[in-house]
């Protein structure tokens, strides 16, 4: 899935008036975090969150991502996402539940955060098959 295709999925599923920019980056942090997590060996995993090796790149002051259509490179919203299907499903779900949570629909925001979790946690488990016993003791979620 490219961040494009979540960004539309999302926005039909929650129409909105987010700047698409902004949802760019919501992507952009939570792809970086899922690097860290899941593709990164412990050695390479920084310390504190917003270390430089998981950017969360905001595309630019008025947003790469602002004008319809496909967003222009170098911009990271035509980029492939890390997570793949079946689990991809997941970013989709990430955006509802930002859009939610800025929109001040809570119990929205609730559902799309239990719809997130579940399938974070099977793409977790999946991960965790995949991995030699070792490293599968790594992972953290």
């Amino acid at each position: 899935m490219t961040v494009n295709q979540a960004l539309e999925q999302a926005d039909l599923l929650r129409p909105n008036d987010i700047p698409r920019g902004l949802k760019c980056f919501w992507l952009s942090r939570l792809d970086g975090q899922l690097r860290c997590e899941f593709y990164l060996p412990p050695e390479q995993t920084p310390a504190f969150p917003g270390d430089p090796v998981c950017p969360g790149q905001l595309p630019d002051s008025e947003g790469a991502c602002a004008s319809s259509g496909d967003c222009p490179a170098p911009a990271p919203c035509g980029r492939v996402l890390l997570v793949p299907a079946p689990f991809d499903e997941l970013y989709s779900y990430y955006l509802c539940m930002r859009i939610d949570l800025e929109q001040g629909e809570i119990v929205r925001y609730n559902n799309s955060a239990r719809l997130f979790d579940v399938v974070y946690r099977r793409f977790a488990h999946a991960m965790s098959r995949h991995l030699p016993a070792g490293e599968a003791a790594a992972l953290r979620f």
